[in-house]
């Protein structure tokens, strides 16, 4: 059953436009079992505020800050593998700018961030977001 509250409207468009990548998408926080993970996967945050675009009570217009983190498995001995984290995130990199009927997605923008604990690298992609004016009118 599909949940029609704005967060996870905008989770989910945002999540079918990474779908061309073919990799495990997750909401909000990475798995930190390595074993199980595959060699690279992505994360979707909204860690902003829901800015509301419009005068009055509608709440059908927003704007907020998206982030993607890239992450890919680092060598067995814990060396980068910088040219499949190039790839991997150049390839998200290129899904931008992104429109659906419920938002558009636009102005990515990188962060390397080097290797995290559990052996992979981890890049930051953040971007702007903006919801579309009829998408939520009748939530």
């Amino acid at each position: 059953m599909s949940n029609n509250t704005v967060t996870y409207k905008v989770f989910e468009s945002i999540v079918n436009a990474l779908k061309p990548l073919g990799t495990k998408v997750y909401l909000m926080n990475r798995p930190t079992a390595t074993k199980t993970l595959d060699d690279k996967f992505v994360v979707i945050d909204l860690p902003t505020q829901f800015r509301h675009q419009t005068f009055g009570n509608d709440d059908f217009c927003y704007e907020l800050t998206g982030v993607i983190y890239t992450f890919c498995r680092a060598h067995s001995d814990g060396t980068p593998n910088i040219d499949q984290q190039t790839k991997f995130t150049r390839s998200v990199m290129e899904l931008f700018p992104y429109s659906d009927e419920i938002l558009e997605c636009t102005r990515p923008r990188m962060l390397l961030r080097g290797l995290d604990d559990y052996g992979f690298q981890l890049t930051t992609i953040t971007f702007n977001i903006r919801t579309k004016y009829n998408a939520f009118q009748n939530l």
